[in-house]
């Protein structure tokens, strides 16, 4: 499809000295001990990827205590097994094996809950995936970690493919503390403890590639190393580690070696966890917003909210993290049914700067998980003090806005010139009339908005200390579209500057 030879082997990259002028060559074994094809190249990229890290007091050996790569090769389904670690591979395979109908102990040194959110989950879906651990008797053990493994010679030989004539491991536990913890029996043993990236010194040493103090090659914002010509993307290098970023750092690599304009690789991008519900988010969880100066708030849609959730997966959450000020979408967080999907509309709105306004007013299509983006902006609308409902009358209201700056003594004296029946409330029509009064048009539609917003008990009057808190509510939103009015002017002249 994209005309390039391929050739598999153990490789070694040097600084070349090759007839053709060649930068580097590369040589490349096809078979153990056998003699290395030599490549010649102008341009490396190196996407070694990385392997399972293993903890050296762990005995593995791949029959019964496997790491994260390793277990691939598991050649029956265990009745019982244990994972070490809390991350999102951990969690997976937690799940997986319980789907099987395994029963599963996790072992996490610190607390369950800091442990996911230290990897960007927001807590209300942190806490709902350990709730879906609990529900699915995951039993999970905090501040627990592994003392010993007390018998590990154990026979393989006579598990059958579903397990259950294995005999069983035996593993002591501890706490951080070192206070004993006892025992656990699985059959297996599953380390997912995090992984370390493939950069042997054999590779790259030849070529003076420079690598972090974890491993990592270091590259600069094109995805070059400090050897120029060689560049490396995915697990070899720091970062989040994932397939998808992992593709799109090489393709911004190789539009580098090219001196192609826009190579460097976006600093966002979003997370699924194929656990069971799954897991997508993607921008700012509401902590960290704030702790960005953002003065943040979330609105919430349960799945049970959308027609296809209520019968089909009633069990998520979609969140839409906002700022207040601009109702402009920071972060999406979802935990449900194609949550891995889903994620990726929500980053087209934080992307785009989308306000809940504008979700609100859009047109989904009936029965699909996409309606819980506008029911989640629903309950955003409902947190903000200008809320839609406000939207409509912004235009109506501007003209009439600078001068609404009157005292409550002021505002005391209109109010009961109008109340001519002296019962102590306004209808509709004597509300326009204090407007006119004050010398501006106001729509009988705007009228009729400011009523329904005002009319707390719903008697279809405007009582004293509702026709007052009108008047405040109006005060605040001229105030702010003065703000944003002044903002707006002052852009330019920063542009400018």
């Amino acid at each position: 499809r994209f005309r390039c030879s391929y050739l598999q082997g153990d490789a070694a990259v040097s600084r070349s000295d090759a007839d053709d002028g060649a930068r580097f060559t590369i040589d490349v074994a096809p078979v153990a001990g056998s003699e290395p094809i030599k490549v010649t190249a102008d341009n490396v990229l190196m996407c070694t990827g990385s392997f399972a890290t293993r903890m050296g007091s762990i005995p593995f050996d791949g029959r019964r205590i496997f790491d994260a790569d390793s277990i691939n090769g598991l050649g029956f389904l265990p009745e019982s097994v244990a994972i070490v670690g809390s991350g999102i591979i951990a969690i997976e395979y937690a799940k997986i094996f319980r789907k099987l109908g395994a029963e599963v102990t996790m072992l996490v040194r610190s607390n369950a809950m800091s442990a996911l959110t230290r990897i960007g989950l927001d807590y209300t879906i942190a806490e709902r995936l350990l709730q879906s651990l609990a529900d699915d008797d995951v039993k999970v053990l905090e501040y627990t970690q592994i003392k010993e493994f007390v018998e590990t010679d154990v026979d393989s030989e006579g598990c059958s493919i579903y397990g259950g004539d294995c005999e069983a491991l035996t593993i002591a536990l501890e706490s951080k503390d070192g206070e004993d913890k006892g025992t656990i029996n699985p059959e297996i043993f599953l380390a997912a403890t995090g992984r370390k990236p493939r950069t042997s010194m054999e590779w790259v040493g030849g070529a003076g590639v420079e690598k972090g103090e974890r491993g990592h090659i270091e590259v600069d914002g094109s995805f070059q190393t400090s050897t120029k010509g060689i560049f490396a993307a995915g697990d070899c290098i720091a970062g989040p580690g994932l397939a998808s970023t992992g593709v799109d750092q090489a393709q911004r690599a190789v539009g580098a070696m090219f001196e192609q304009q826009s190579y460097r690789a976006s600093e966002h991008f979003p997370i699924g966890m194929w656990t069971i519900p799954e897991i997508g988010y993607y921008g700012l969880t509401k902590k960290a917003a704030i702790e960005k100066g953002i003065d943040a708030e979330e609105g919430i849609a349960t799945y049970d909210a959308c027609l296809r959730g209520r019968v089909f997966a009633p069990d998520g959450m979609l969140k839409l993290v906002f700022c207040k000020d601009t109702a402009k979408i920071v972060g999406v967080h979802i935990i449900g049914t194609d949550a891995c999907e889903l994620v990726h509309y929500g980053m087209d709105l934080v992307d785009k700067e989308t306000t809940i306004f504008d979700v609100i007013s859009t047109l989904f299509t009936a029965v699909t998980f996409h309606e819980l983006f506008k029911e989640a902006a629903l309950n955003a609308n409902e947190k903000l003090e200008f809320g839609i409902q406000w939207q409509e009358l912004l235009n109506d209201l501007s003209s009439t806005a600078p001068t609404l700056d009157l005292s409550p003594e002021d505002l005391r004296g209109r109010f009961d010139e109008i109340d001519t029946s002296g019962d102590g409330s306004l209808d509709e029509e004597e509300l326009l009339t204090v407007f006119t009064n004050m010398g501006h048009e106001v729509t009988e539609s705007a009228i009729a908005q400011l009523m329904h917003i005002a009319d707390e008990d719903g008697n279809g009057t405007l009582e004293w200390d509702e026709f007052f808190a009108l008047f405040q509510m109006l005060q605040k939103l001229a105030q702010k579209q003065e703000k944003e009015s002044a903002a707006e002017e002052l852009s330019p002249e920063l542009t400018t500057v």
